[in-house]
């Protein structure tokens, strides 16, 4: 495993975690695909706060868990795998993205799935407080 992200990575029954907190954007992508490449099956992303492209151009049988803010271009050009936000999610998600699914539980920002292309499912569950205006 590369040396900038070993710190971060705990291995607990197969799944990888990760704390994201304070972790450049740049290195968790460098960190996802380098566990992407190495056959990892699940990844678990916590303190996430911002941090853009994650699961950009990843490929396969891969399950991530996001726990917090991602930041834009949220799975853009990904080719197969599934992401679920337990969260808010900024703008872009899904953006040229080719086959996989994403699913946000909370709100998500603009353009959303734009240019969206072959097997793929982006779906934003949202819970919503009705109140009575008198």
């Amino acid at each position: 495993m590369m040396d900038f992200g070993k710190e971060h990575v705990e291995d607990k029954n197969g799944i990888a975690r990760i704390d994201t907190e304070r972790m450049n954007y740049k290195d968790l992508n460098a960190l996802l695909r380098h566990l992407n490449s190495d056959g990892v099956k699940k990844i678990e992303l916590s303190n996430v706060c911002g941090q853009r492209y994650i699961g950009t151009d990843l490929k396969g049988d891969l399950s991530i868990e996001v726990h917090g803010t991602p930041g834009n271009d949220l799975g853009a050009f990904m080719r197969g795998p599934n992401l679920v936000v337990y969260g808010n999610a900024q703008d872009s998600c899904g953006n040229t993205m080719d086959e996989g699914k994403i699913v946000i539980h909370g709100q998500a920002g603009d353009i959303l799935g734009y240019a969206m292309r072959g097997e793929v499912s982006l779906s934003v569950v949202m819970l919503v407080t009705v109140r009575e205006f008198i």
